[in-house]
């Protein structure tokens, strides 16, 4: 079937957003004469916890993190009651974990429910706690009294209060894997090299001093600190230190004992966190050697900027797939610590980005790609990001460098709009809060308008199966593999920055386009299905949006059988370069082999086509012409139409029937089932083509806008009058997605909440996929319906659908770019071609003017 343009809206309406309902919940609630007696002595607790401060080394009055700790309900405004009372200043406000009803808090509609928790964050003087004890006293004492002026939210806010304490040495070091960590290292190293993250101070002065105390505590030790940066659009700041063994040592022992050391105790410091770094482990090219010619486009890129840009490892630049198509730029010089054959990561995403994978025989990118590399050559044959940087920092100037230079040099690739970052932090899962390299891309997004695209992370945990596997069909083993990784979410979760909202983050399909193999003792555990691969992560995101967003072919990863395993049956991946999996071109063995592939599993492949099909989707639009009737397609607005073009040819597809099949007890209730195919799937797996182009029996509509705080935004899509009351299956597609700025010091995070309103009852169809309000949970939010109803309309009539905006985490201020692809398609077998008709109908006809003769 010939591939057909894609159509474009007009401009839209603009009117007022639609209304979202939602209902709090109802809490019982302790009386004040309560809170009283159980809280008084941790008040008093606080204060004479002042008197055992030192002054620090600039003089400073001492100062502490106090926590307020409370049921979660709507206390709007306590940041601005905070602001009122001097030496006390907001830090964060965050969702904990739910708990069971206690201290008199219950759920007014159903009492055994759990109660869900918000921790509020401040910074405070003595002073400070003296006018905040006085306020709780005087609630207390006559809590139907009127509060102070602009001190109505702490009234609030004591009506909730579960707990208030000091931030604590466990505090720092409670769920971030640093004492695991330091537990591995203290039996392999002699130095140790950990973060330290700060609460941010809004004060620059007050920030330097809390590094100084903790730089001189360091050195104090015998360390030293490596690196340093403060971001302060991301409320970041921190220190990246190294430590002797035995000090690190002498820690964990004392941590024992609770007898915290001075660093631990250090007020500055919110978390202890090992060291933000990537890693991969390299594999030899195979034996393999052929003309990549036969694979690859011909004529090379024309001399056009580049549309995307990979931070990745150094690459084999004169790599026959690579040659003349790539632009290096390493102004870290980190070319000269490789050794050719160590070029294997950089090599692998550049060959995927601009050919895909070379069993697949698809076309070449048409421009160059920008490569920065990031990576270095490790210790044990794999790369790293460097030892003796803060990784945030580097990504930082890296994607800084491409839109506005390093202040010696100019931007580096200012017409980038996709950034492809195929890596992971295996120290860093996902784990409720949003991390500080993810915080930094969802800033960096916003502020360059850029797409970027994030690998969800490889889980190589082992795959425990309880029965023979070799007695089971192939449905039946495919069922219980995913059993156990289902048992194993808690170690599938999201690797940072796959968590960022603003990004799209990508995990992997178990498929390629190998042909036949020898499996040589190694087991397709999934058995050929077109499934999540059983690296990937079963979870989700931040507030339980959907992560990933997508999936794209990753490779068929083998898995070997352990021996033993307790009466189970236990495998682990077989990291291997001989097929199946992804091709792509790998460093040759020796001087001036540049023809070597390799073939791979993982996310990282992933991602690496998922920008591609973002380039491949840019370059169709931008060969297009843009009506008049809409926006401009400035730059603010390609990147987010890139996104939603390629989250928009994602589907759950046959998966979906094999998360039922093997979860049959999650059917009821249907959220359930949705929740778990949203965790193992999240939108499905990407079909390319539905990205790229429509055709006679499938119409694809784009529009794109910048809509404010309170707007609707009614896009109108003409219908086809040959489907009306036809009994035909037809599909309606629906993608949202936008750049939102982001609130780091509010629970919601996210500043701007837009979702889109579909009347598919008009077309005869009803909701198939993702539920509506687990769709709008991130920054895209994407539908699907089908049916077959017989739906009269008349020739001319429309289907209306609204976007809508409203602020989310405090104030939104100016306006939010999005887009949005609709598709309307009917089987390939049904006599309408629904592209020519909408085709017809979707520009207003040009009035022409009769002049009388």
């Amino acid at each position: 079937m010939p591939e057909l343009p894609f159509l474009f809206f007009r401009r839209p309406n603009v009117t007022g957003r639609k209304v979202l309902f939602g209902r709090g919940r109802p809490y019982q609630k302790p009386t004040a004469a309560q809170q009283r007696v159980r809280l008084r002595a941790r008040f008093d607790q606080i204060v004479q916890s002042f008197q055992g401060l030192q002054a620090t080394i600039a003089g400073a009055d001492p100062e502490q993190v106090v926590v307020i700790e409370t049921i979660a309900d709507t206390v709007d405004d306590v940041s601005k009651a905070a602001s009122k009372i001097p030496g006390l200043e907001w830090l964060a406000e965050r969702d904990l974990d739910d708990i069971p009803p206690e201290f008199g808090f219950t759920d007014g509609r159903t009492p055994e429910r759990p109660l869900s928790r918000r921790l509020y964050a401040l910074m405070s003087s003595q002073a400070a706690m003296d006018q905040l004890l006085g306020l709780w006293r005087t609630w207390v004492n006559d809590p139907a009294a009127r509060a102070r002026q602009g001190f109505g939210p702490f009234k609030n806010l004591f009506t909730l209060l579960r707990d208030i304490r000091r931030w604590g040495p466990e505090d720092r070091i409670a769920s971030t894997g640093i004492l695991e960590r330091w537990q591995e290292d203290v039996e392999v190293a002699t130095t140790i090299q950990f973060e330290v993250e700060f609460w941010f101070r809004s004060d620059r002065t007050v920030r330097q001093r809390a590094f100084e105390d903790v730089d001189n505590l360091v050195t104090g030790l015998g360390g030293r600190r490596l690196d340093q940066c403060a971001i302060p659009e991301i409320r970041y700041h921190g220190s990246l230190v190294e430590l002797p063994t035995p000090v690190v040592q002498r820690f964990l022992t004392d941590i024992q004992t609770q007898n915290y050391p001075p660093l631990l105790r250090s007020q500055g410091v919110m978390f202890f966190r090992p060291q933000a770094q990537s890693i991969f482990t390299s594999q030899p090219p195979q034996l393999v050697t052929f003309d990549l010619g036969q694979r690859i486009q011909a004529s090379l890129p024309a001399d056009g900027s580049p549309v995307i840009a990979i931070l990745d490892g150094y690459p084999t630049v004169n790599h026959d797939a690579l040659n003349a198509r790539i632009i290096v730029d390493d102004p870290d010089d980190h070319a000269q610590a490789y050794q050719p054959d160590q070029q294997q990561h950089g090599t692998a995403i550049a060959s995927l980005v601009l050919h895909g994978d070379l069993n697949a025989n698809g076309p070449s990118l048409a421009r160059r790609v920008y490569v920065r590399p990031i990576f270095l050559p490790g210790p044990l044959q794999n790369e790293i990001t460097p030892p003796n940087r803060l990784l945030v920092d580097l990504i930082h100037l890296a994607i800084r460098r491409l839109f506005e230079g390093d202040g010696r040099e100019p931007a580096a690739a200012p017409s980038v709009r996709i950034i492809n970052l195929s890596l992971g932090i295996p120290e860093q899962p996902f784990d409720s809060e949003i991390s500080p390299l993810a915080r930094l891309l969802d800033w960096l997004s916003w502020k360059y308008k850029v797409l970027i695209v994030v690998s969800i992370g490889n889980r190589k945990v082992p795959i425990a199966l309880e029965d023979n596997w070799e007695t089971l069909s192939d449905d039946e083993l495919v069922a219980r593999v995913l059993q156990a990784m289902q048992r194993d979410q808690f170690q599938r979760r999201p690797l940072s920055p796959a968590e960022a909202i603003n990004c799209v983050s990508v995990g992997a399909v178990h498929a390629d386009d190998c042909a036949a193999f020898v499996a040589g003792g190694r087991v397709d555990l999934l058995r050929n299905k077109r499934l999540p691969s059983p690296i990937n992560t079963v979870s989700s995101g931040f507030r339980r949006s959907t992560k990933p967003e997508i999936l794209l072919p990753g490779g068929r990863l083998l898995y070997r059988q352990n021996p033993g395993g307790n009466g189970q049956q236990v495998f682990a991946a077989a990291d291997s370069i001989a097929s199946p999996g992804i091709m792509s071109a790998a460093p040759g063995l020796a001087p001036m082999e540049l023809n070597r592939v390799k073939h791979s599993c993982g996310t990282s492949n992933a991602a690496a086509l998922a920008s591609r099909c973002a380039a491949l989707a840019f370059e169709r639009i931008s060969a297009q012409d843009i009506p008049a009737d809409c926006d401009p397609l400035t730059d603010q607005f390609y990147a987010v139409l890139l996104k939603a073009l390629l989250v928009h040819g994602a589907s759950w597809g046959e998966a979906a029937h094999y998360i039922l099949q093997a979860f049959p007890d999650a059917a009821d209730p249907w959220q359930k089932l949705a929740r778990l195919r949203q965790q193992f799937l999240g939108y499905g797996e990407v079909d390319i083509t539905r990205c790229l182009a429509a055709d006679t029996h499938r119409a694809t509509l784009l529009g794109w806008s910048s809509i404010a705080e309170g707007q609707g935004h009614r896009f109108e899509l003409p219908l086809p009058p040959s489907l009306s009351a036809r009994i035909e299956t037809r599909r309606l597609t629906v993608t949202l997605a936008w750049f939102t700025p982001v609130n780091q010091q509010h629970k919601d995070y996210r500043r701007a909440q837009l979702w889109i309103d579909v009347p598919e009852e008009e077309v005869g169809t009803n909701s198939l996929g993702l539920d509506t309000n687990s769709a709008r949970r991130g920054t895209v939010e994407h539908r699907i319906f089908q049916g077959a109803e017989a739906v009269p309309f008349l020739d001319g009539d429309i289907l209306s659908l609204l976007v809508s905006c409203k602020e989310d985490a405090g104030k939104l201020e100016g306006s939010v770019p999005y887009a949005v692809a609709v598709t309307l398609e009917v089987g390939a077998g049904v006599g309408i071609d629904v592209y020519q008709e909408i085709r017809d109908r979707i520009r207003q006809p040009v009035a022409v003017e009769v002049r009388p003769q």
